[in-house]
């Protein structure tokens, strides 16, 4: 490079020495001659006059050219020209004129200045020598190509839009500062290496006049190395396929917007504050690299990639605004405790934007066609001043508390949004129900509200308008005390909506074709009533009551509205319907009426509340028809409930309309008999079903079955009763029933031998047992003897009980069975007499003993029991039946010999059987 310029000083200076030991000659009529100057070496500068026929139309091809070349040397193209005139041009400027070919343009050498937009050139081949020039303005001509420009160091502009370039290489060229390619269609590749005063590149229709500037949508390559001085580079909304990016100490913002790069190659680039990468084709990994390169980034978009996460955002920490769209990032957790200003989302699944809640340098956030379904907590938020929530199709609830600088918030065509609340927003001023530019609060397309409170609003003013939402049936306005209307028709207010706090010049609060049905004094706020100026309108309301059955073509209803307290009667009444007692009712009503209506109107002060009322007609259902078996049979004593019964005998209606019956009440399941029951049954018209009768048999309980031993012994004289004689063979039925028997007639006790003994049993329904058979056998053997002393003595006033007596008289028994006596009865210790006891003991013949009662007692006359038979006693008072006289011991008699012989042997038998029996 030094060697040629070297060269071309050695030319120059050559040049100028021959021009100036050069005689020129004139004519005397003034008209330049040209001269023919000695020969030049081949290293003399290119074109010059070789000959005298050297003329501008020889040098300059081109007729337009040489012509305003002629022009500018006020000379004739078809004389001869020297180098020296063609040096006095410094600037070409011809606009429009029709020039296709710059051949000779290269002997212009001072040339600073090419300006020929609009004409027909191919080629410029001819200028990459003029090393003086500083602006090139080629537009809208047929230049394919531009090589080499290097040469042109004292470039500082080159203009060529709209041309025909499909590559262009911008390389050392030191001085320049501005390059246009705009318009170039077809440039797919662009190329700027070694410019050290170029500050931006950028794609872009706008008009500038420093940087480098193209707008080829089809662009594919870009190369940029060594700049600098380069602070931006904006590049987007191309086709780029490869960038190559390196040495750009001072590049701060990156725009590569919406091209086809699937990877981008930054070399050492670390100075991003700006970096625009949305819509191309690279991945998490791919952000993930530049942003860790690029730590100082305040400012970054990465929507429309292949994206699922930003865990690659936390390192930094200089963050200021983000722009994410059209990806699939779910999740803002690593934004928590950022201090950013301004959030721009839209197309992406996020759900939540709660990692937000706590920024409070936010100013902005745009959040469009997310996931979101709830938007609170933002209290903290105290310098956002905009919220735009467009097209987020999952929100349903809305609550913004606190937001002081909050201006403007968008909720429009957030169709699932069914609860909206704002309070405490001191700089919102205007509140739309449709689209508004610039508006402060928007709720349009929200059909689904369902509740909205509006709260201390102090900067809200003029009106507040929520209409046509037909689910719309809670609204709060309190504490807006610049708002002067208020406009709430054709919703779905059943109630007058909550108001208060509004301006005190407010005039009107209208909500018209609503379903509101009462109105109280109490429903509206004592503000609203003592405003003299305030009318509220509740004309047209449209209240649809329950539906009226269509009884035999008559229906009746109550009515429906109350206006104070009072139920004004209907003005008018469709199909012929009367009123009266607050009721209305349409006589004669034909089946195919499907409803009918009546119109109130009344008004109360400044309150006027008018409408119609739909009464909905509904045919009332046929009588259910119920169907039963028509008896059924019940065990005695069965436990069957009333659902029970009606499973039982397969109870229905032909409507499925429930079965009632006086089962309960009807049938004594404890007593046989037959009951009749009936069944009843009213469809949900309470029409009532024809009742049906069903018989119930609650059967005789059947007949018990007698259980015992079949057989048992007795002793001779034993004693037993029926009732006995039951408990010992263990008789008993299976229900309880009471056993009777012939048991008293049957059984001789007296008589040893075997009997046969009948048990009977009838239960409460008269139904008989089985008789059961048992056979008694009355044993022969000896029955058992008392012995005892026949008398004794005790003192009068004495004291001795039945234990004492027995004791002193030796009772006993044979076979030691217990002794009972009438002692206690029938002896008096106060008295001195003669008592007969009586000592008793099973089947054992009764003794009698005396008692007497002296004063003073002699001793008794023997030790030994017996059980003579006593005497008679004659002493009184003895108050006992006669008894058989025996003599008394010691008596005499006629046959005092047998009798003492038969005495000693009773006594001797006496005492060997009681031997035997102590034994």
């Amino acid at each position: 490079m030094k060697i040629k310029k070297n060269l071309h000083y050695l030319i120059t200076l050559n040049l100028a020495f021959l021009a100036v030991s050069t005689p020129v000659y004139a004519k005397e009529d003034n008209q330049s001659e040209n001269y023919s100057a000695p020969e030049t070496t081949k290293s003399s500068l290119k074109n010059s006059p070789s000959n005298a026929s050297e003329t501008l139309s020889t040098i300059f091809p081109d007729d337009v050219l040489a012509n305003y070349i002629a022009n500018q040397l006020h000379i004739s193209v078809d004389v001869t020209v020297t180098q020296q005139q063609l040096d006095t041009i410094k600037t070409i400027s011809a606009d429009n004129a029709g020039i296709a070919d710059l051949t000779g343009i290269s002997r212009l050498s001072n040339l600073t200045s090419i300006n020929l937009p609009n004409n027909a050139i191919t080629t410029i081949d001819e200028i990459k020598n003029l090393t003086k020039l500083t602006s090139v303005i080629l537009n809208n001509n047929q230049i394919t190509a531009i090589p080499g420009l290097e040469n042109l160091d004292a470039l500082t502009k080159l203009n060529m839009r709209d041309n025909q370039l499909t590559s262009v290489s911008l390389d050392s060229m030191s001085n320049l500062q501005f390059a246009d390619f705009q318009g170039n269609t077809a440039l797919l590749e662009l190329s700027c290496i070694n410019l050290p005063k170029m500050s931006q590149i950028y794609s872009d229709n706008a008009f500038s006049y420093s940087g480098v500037i193209m707008n080829s949508s089809i662009l594919e390559k870009l190369t940029v190395k060594n700049l600098p001085n380069l602070s931006d580079l904006v590049f987007s909304e191309l086709s780029l396929q490869s960038v190559e990016l390196n040495d750009l100490p001072l590049l701060t913002m990156l725009d590569l917007r919406n091209n086809h790069l699937a990877d981008i190659a930054m070399g050492n680039i670390s100075t991003l504050k700006t970096l625009y990468l949305t819509g191309n084709e690279l991945n998490d990994d791919d952000i993930a690299n530049y942003t860790q390169a690029n730590l100082k980034l305040g400012t970054l978009s990465i929507g429309s990639n292949d994206l699922s996460q930003i865990d690659y955002l936390r390192p930094l920490d200089n963050l200021q605004v983000l722009r994410i769209s059209s990806t699939n990032i779910s999740d803002l957790s690593p934004l928590q405790g950022k201090d950013m200003t301004e959030l721009y989302i839209d197309n992406t699944p996020i759900t939540s934007v709660e990692p937000l809640s706590s920024m409070s340098n936010l100013t902005k956030i745009e959040a469009f066609k997310t996931h979101i379904t709830n938007v609170d907590n933002f209290e903290n938020l105290d310098k956002l001043t905009t919220f735009l929530l467009q097209d987020n199709l999952y929100l349903q609830k809305v609550e913004l508390d606190g937001l002081d600088a909050l201006k403007q918030l968008d909720l429009e065509n957030c169709t699932a949004l069914t609860d909206l609340t704002m309070k405490n927003l001191a700089k919102a001023s205007r509140f739309y129900d449709f689209k508004e530019a610039n508006s402060d609060i928007t709720i349009a397309n929200t059909p689904n509200l369902q509740k909205v409170t509006l709260e201390s609003l102090p900067a809200l003013a003029g009106s507040i308008s929520i209409t046509n939402r037909e689910l719309l049936a809670d609204i709060t306005i309190k504490d807006t005390p610049q708002i002067t209307q208020v406009n709430l028709d054709n919703n779905n207010l059943t109630a007058f909506p909550d108001i208060t706090g509004i301006s005190p010049t407010a005039f009107l609060i209208r909500a018209q074709s609503n379903h509101i049905s009462s109105i109280e004094e109490a429903d509206i706020a004592d503000d609203l009533q003592n405003n003299k100026n305030l009318s509220i309108d509740l004309h047209g309301q449209k209240v649809t009551s329950d539906p009226a059955k269509n009884i035999d073509n008559v229906a009746t209803i109550q009515n429906q509205i109350n206006a104070w307290g009072n139920t004004p009667a209907p003005q008018t009444i469709s199909n012929n319907g009367h009123y009266a007692d607050g009721s209305i009712t349409w006589n004669n009503l034909p089946d195919s009426v499907e409803s009918t209506s009546y119109t109130f109107s009344t008004a109360n002060v400044r309150t006027s509340f008018s409408g119609t009322v739909t009464v909905p007609i509904v045919k009332a259902l046929p009588a259910p028809i119920i169907s039963a078996n028509p008896e059924i049979s019940y065990a005695k004593n069965s436990s069957v409930t009333e659902a029970e019964f009606l499973s039982d005998i397969s109870a229905s209606t032909t409507d499925g309309s429930s079965i009632t019956s006086d089962f309960a009440t009807a049938v004594d399941l404890s007593s046989a008999g037959d009951y009749q029951v009936t069944l009843n049954a009213s469809n949900a018209d309470g029409i009532s079903a024809v009742p049906v009768q069903v018989t119930v048999h609650v059967e005789k309980a059947p007949a018990p079955v007698i259980s015992a031993d079949s057989e048992i012994s007795y002793d001779k004289l034993a004693g037993v009763t029926e009732e006995m004689f039951l408990q010992d063979i263990h008789a008993s039925t299976n229900d309880d029933s009471v056993i009777t028997s012939n048991f008293d007639v049957a059984v001789n006790l007296e008589v040893p031998g075997d009997y046969q003994v009948t048990l009977n049993s009838t239960n409460s329904d008269g139904v008989a047992a089985t008789p059961f058979q048992v056979t008694v056998h009355i044993k022969t053997e000896n029955v058992p003897l008392i012995l005892a002393d026949k008398e004794i003595n005790y003192s009068i006033d004495s004291t001795k009980s039945e234990t004492d007596f027995l004791n002193e008289v030796h009772a006993s028994t044979s076979d030691n069975s217990k002794i009972t006596t009438d002692f206690e009865a029938a002896v008096d210790f106060s008295k001195i007499g003669d008592y007969q006891v009586t000592l008793e003991s099973g089947l054992a013949e009764p003794v009698y003993v005396i008692v007497h009662i002296v004063e003073t007692p002699i001793t008794n006359k023997t030790d030994l029991a017996t059980n003579d038979v006593p005497l008679t006693i004659k002493s009184e008072p003895v108050n006992q039946k006669s008894v058989s006289t025996l003599p008394i011991t010691g008596d005499s008699t006629l046959n005092n010999s047998l009798l003492v012989t038969l005495g000693i042997t009773i006594v001797a038998s006496g005492v060997f059987l009681l031997r035997r029996f102590r034994k």
